[in-house]
């Protein structure tokens, strides 16, 4: 329990333990944290998107050897942001929060 109060205080920036769930400013501090991570993982899930449609287009070996290089990095990117919304989101759930099922619920307006 002790691992999981640690990670969620890195996470979030507070002790759940210190606070209450349904305190409305804590709260906003795990939707604006959720937010940002889930604007992070769709950033990266659009780079993807976009490096298979250059991939596609690519005409030289030069290109395509280049874009090779990139691959690994990208996919590397798009792991790590869905891993830490994810994370986040377990926590946050865990501690008693209130959060939306999917990561593209908090890409809505009413939360930024």
């Amino acid at each position: 329990m002790m691992f999981l109060r640690r990670r969620f205080e890195s996470c979030f920036g507070f002790s759940p333990a210190r606070s209450t769930a349904w305190n409305s400013l804590y709260q906003r501090i795990v939707d604006m944290t959720l937010t940002r991570l889930a604007v992070s993982f769709h950033d990266a899930a659009r780079e993807e998107t976009s490096f298979y449609s250059e991939a596609a287009r690519s005409n030289s070996a030069k290109e395509i050897l280049e874009l090779r290089k990139k691959f690994p990095l990208v996919l590397e990117e798009v792991r790590r942001t869905k891993s830490a919304f994810w994370t986040a989101h377990r926590l946050a759930n865990r501690a008693g929060f209130l959060v939306r099922p999917k990561y593209s619920d908090y890409l809505v307006d009413d939360l930024v």
